[in-house]
Formats: C-alpha cells, structure tokens, sequence
C-alpha cells in the first residue's frame, strides 16, 4: 500500500474515472467497495476506526519512497496517518550498535574531559540507592542523556524507563511513593512542560515524596529553542510546597538530591547543561565548601563596602561575576549572592535579608521573567520586611524562546548577559538613581 507502483496505479485510476461521464460516482463507489474488502480482509488500525486514512509502514531510510508517499498523502485531500519506521544512526556501524550513546554527539575535539552535570547525578543517585533500598529511578526514554545508564546497571529492578511519555513518568513516581517508595524522576526541563498536571495533581496535592532531577536547566544554545530549560522555576513556583533546589557543583547536586528528599514532599534539583564554571568555584567554594550537606546561600564580594547587592542562582553566576568585576574597575563594590535553593522563597527571603549590603538589589536569574524567580522572591522579600531604602529591581528573559543572530550568544538574545546585568546595575547605583530623582 505504500510502494511507488501501487500509489501511481491509484493515482492513474482515479484520473481517469474522473475525466468520464459519472466518473465522480464510479470512483467513490469503486472506493467503498475496495475499502469494504479491506476491512474483511485485513485488520484495521486504530486509526482508520477514527476515519483517519492511514498509510504505512514505510521505510523512513528509503528517502524515494518516503517522498512518494508524501507526494501520495497530499494528494488525498483529507486528514492523513503516515507512519514511518526509521534506524537511528542508519549509516554508521558504531552509531547503529549503540543508537543511545550517538544521541547528540559533540564535534571533533569539543568534548570535556570533565564530568557534565547529568553524570554527577548519575554518580549521586547510584551511591544513595546503596544505601536507600526504596529508591528507584525513572527516565522517559532518556536513560544515557539524563545519566541514569549507570543505575540502570546497578539497580535494573528499581530503574523503570516509562517511553516518551513525562506525564506518565510522574504519575507512576506518584503511584510508586504512595506505596512506599522513593522515586526519583529524571528529565529535561523543556520536557516537564509536559507534565505540570501530573505534577500540580497526582503528587503535590497528595502530598507525596517525589523528587525531580530537572536536567538541561537554563538556555541551551546548541539545541535551540525547542529545548531552553526556562520555564519549570515558574510552572514549579505556582504549585503549593514545592522546594527547589539549584546546585552548581558536583558536590551540591548530591548534597540538593539528599536535601530534596528529606523534604518528604514534590522537590526539584535543577542544573544546566555541560559542567561545572571554574569562575563561579573558585569565586563562591574557594575552600572546598561546596562539600556542605545543607544548601544555602553563598556570598562573594568584589570590594569593601559593597553599595549594590546581585542575588542568583545557577549557571548564570558566572555572567553575574563578570558584570560585577567591570563595575568594581569603574570604582563600585559589588556583593554576589548565589542561592543554592529557591523555593520556599519566605525561607529564602528569611535567609537573604541579613546578607543584603547597599541600597540596590537585582535579583537576576536565567528564567522566564513572568512568574518567575524574581518576581517570587521580590514579594517574599517584601512580606518578610525588606528596609524600605533598598531600591529592588529584577532581571530575567522576557521571551523563552530566544534565537541568537549571527555573533550574538543566546544570552545576549535574551537579553540577560553579563552587559544587560552591568546596565541595569549601573542604574542601581546610588549616584544614577539620586541624578534620576533630581
């Protein structure tokens, strides 16, 4: 039924039906006659139950004789099933054998040496179901991308690999921690999207224990938009007793899964793409205190007497030190403030008032603005007393789906690099603002 012969003989048939008197009839006759047969002969798909037309399978790999039937399905003229089989990595003896491993290959010579985020967990979750016989882990079809391939080894009897399928993923963690265990739910963070109603019902209005490792956190510039992570902090904010957990280093993702845990309800460890920032080690654990079990707030500061706060999380510190070092050469101290969770934000703010220096504070973060980070922690800060000569502004991504013009990085097309930080730190100075109020 898909075969290039088959398709063209339709095709000639119904033509010519149609340049004859009565034609029209004839064929639509001829055609609830063949599809009569059919269905006697040959067991329908669910699709056709539908009144859907399908054709398939085909060969995907066979390019000609997909484009036929592409040409063939356009012709119809009605809504179309065209169901297509492929092999991944079709070409390539190695990317053939082992298709998860050539998911997204880096070019010649980029690859780091050094262990990405998602291989940090990977290690994490292993050595804590060592100890935690009721942990189990859970992946949509992601089990090399998300780090989870190791545990799978270890533990295949508490590894589950649901299918393309993230909703699904968190319910049946939900299920699994009402009776009893100790899910942690592995996924990218474009991906959860496709889960909020999984989580906002069946885990958190159950209040069950369930712990998301949101990977892929942040922009990611070499997949585009279709996979910027910016989204979750502001879907998770919404839902009541939700913690949320943002480690940059090795050390505190094991410390984030252990603390998300304890929490015994919907907890979320979110990190970015890639590895660890050297910049935001040395300025933030310069002796090793990324080791601490309890997450936190970090503190860095440029200069003495600090006259502007900037309070962030994430891989986005790292833009956040490089603004601050260009304003500490124009003669401005500036204090960085890197928190290791977010969510409670009124423990948060509770945490971060002490620490305010200054009379301006930016909280800066790599998300979505709306709803977000910010905006969340600006009204806790407010409930919790903020001093009222601290003049507070926020500094997030407008648009989710930032694409870079050529020369620009996706930071810069969302407008929160370290150049967009530095301007709107420059406003924040005591000197710009008095001259904006005279």
């Amino acid at each position: 039924r898909t075969k290039e012969r088959y398709l063209g003989m339709k095709e000639s048939y119904r033509s010519i039906l149609r340049k004859l008197p009565g034609g029209a009839w004839a064929y639509r006759l001829s055609s609830r006659v063949k599809n009569w047969l059919k269905r006697v002969l040959l067991p329908e798909t669910i699709f056709e139950h539908m009144g859907l037309t399908y054709l398939g399978p085909v060969d995907g790999n066979d390019t000609e004789r997909l484009a036929a039937c592409l040409a063939h399905a356009k012709q119809l003229e009605c809504s179309v099933i065209l169901h297509v089989k492929t092999q991944k990595g079709k070409g390539d003896e190695e990317a053939q054998a082992s298709p998860d491993l050539y998911h997204g290959v880096a070019p010649q010579g980029a690859a780091s040496v050094a262990p990405t985020f998602s291989a940090q967990f990977g290690r994490a979750v292993c050595e804590m179901a060592a100890s935690d016989t009721k942990l189990c882990a859970i992946t949509a079809a992601m089990s090399y991308g998300t780090g989870l391939e190791p545990f799978r080894v270890a533990y295949p009897r508490r590894f589950f690999d649901v299918g393309i399928a993230e909703g699904h993923a968190v319910t049946f963690a939900a299920g699994l921690a009402a009776g009893g265990a100790h899910p942690v739910v592995a996924v990218y963070s474009t991906f959860l999207q496709r889960a909020f109603d999984n989580v906002l019902h069946d885990a958190a209005l159950q209040g069950l224990p369930l712990v998301l490792a949101i990977d892929r956190a942040g922009f990611n510039a070499a997949d585009g938009a279709t996979h910027h992570g910016v989204f979750d902090v502001a879907m998770l904010s919404a839902i009541d007793g939700v913690h949320i957990f943002t480690p940059v280093t090795g050390e505190g993702v094991a410390a984030s899964l252990k603390a998300a845990m304890a929490t015994g309800g919907v907890a979320a460890v979110r990190y970015p793409a890639g590895t660890e920032n050297t910049a935001i080690r040395e300025a933030f654990y310069p002796t090793g205190a990324s080791a601490l079990a309890t997450p936190t707030v970090r503190v860095y500061d440029t200069g003495e007497a600090p006259t502007v706060t900037v309070v962030t999380h994430g891989r986005i510190a790292a833009e956040a030190l490089t603004a601050a070092k260009a304003l500490q050469s124009e003669g401005v101290a500036v204090r960085l403030l890197l928190c290791e969770y977010i969510a409670p934000y009124q423990r948060l703010a509770a945490e971060l008032l002490p620490l305010l220096a200054g009379d301006g504070l930016l909280l800066y973060e790599e998300e979505i603005h709306a709803g977000g980070f910010g905006m969340n922690l600006a009204a806790a800060l407010l409930d919790a007393g903020i001093p009222q000569n601290i003049t507070c502004r926020t500094l997030g991504a407008q648009s989710g789906f930032a694409t870079p013009k050529k020369g620009e990085n996706v930071w810069q097309a969302a407008g929160v690099d370290s150049a967009a930080l530095l301007a709107a730190l420059r406003l924040l100075t005591k000197k710009e603002r008095k001259n904006d109020t005279d």
